[in-house]
């Protein structure tokens, strides 16, 4: 059984702009499924900052939709104290808690820096896990701070 569809060879010929002659058929199998394109609206979905040695988690992914990264920026400044060496940003990824990004430094010199990070394709991140900021030292002072980007998708099942 077929469908008579006008709509479908108008778009056809709008977004194919066919020559004289040629033919698009105005009808439509009923295995046909219409199919959007969507662009994701990617956020800041969180800026975390931290001066202490502890982890910090800047941002919790939703328990009910689906996460994806699509970009970071870590920023890290030290004194010549600080002994700290490096930075990450973890994330957990099918169960595996992984770094997605790290500054490295030597230890007891002064340090500023930045890391902009872009994933394309975009990492899909576990539903309910944090996305952790480590960075510890035990002498001098630090700051570090993240900026993370992305969108939240839900899963419709039919």
């Amino acid at each position: 059984m077929r469908h008579y569809n006008p709509s479908i060879t108008e778009r056809l010929f709008r977004i194919f702009r066919p020559k004289a002659g040629d033919q698009f058929s105005d009808e439509v199998s009923p295995n046909v499924v219409a199919v959007v394109p969507v662009t994701p609206v990617v956020n800041i979905v969180a800026r975390g900052t931290s001066t202490a040695t502890a982890a910090a988690n800047p941002y919790q992914t939703p328990a009910d939709k689906d996460f994806y990264l699509t970009g970071l920026q870590l920023v890290v400044t030290k004194d010549a104290l600080c002994d700290n060496t490096q930075t990450q940003i973890a994330a957990t990824i099918n169960g595996v808690q992984i770094v997605i990004a790290e500054i490295v430094s030597q230890t007891t010199t002064a340090y500023s820096g930045q890391l902009p990070l872009v994933f394309n394709p975009p990492l899909k991140l576990d539903r309910g896990q944090n996305i952790q900021l480590f960075g510890t030292f035990a002498a001098g002072t630090m700051r570090k701070s993240v900026v993370l980007y992305g969108y939240t998708e839900e899963v419709v099942s039919t």
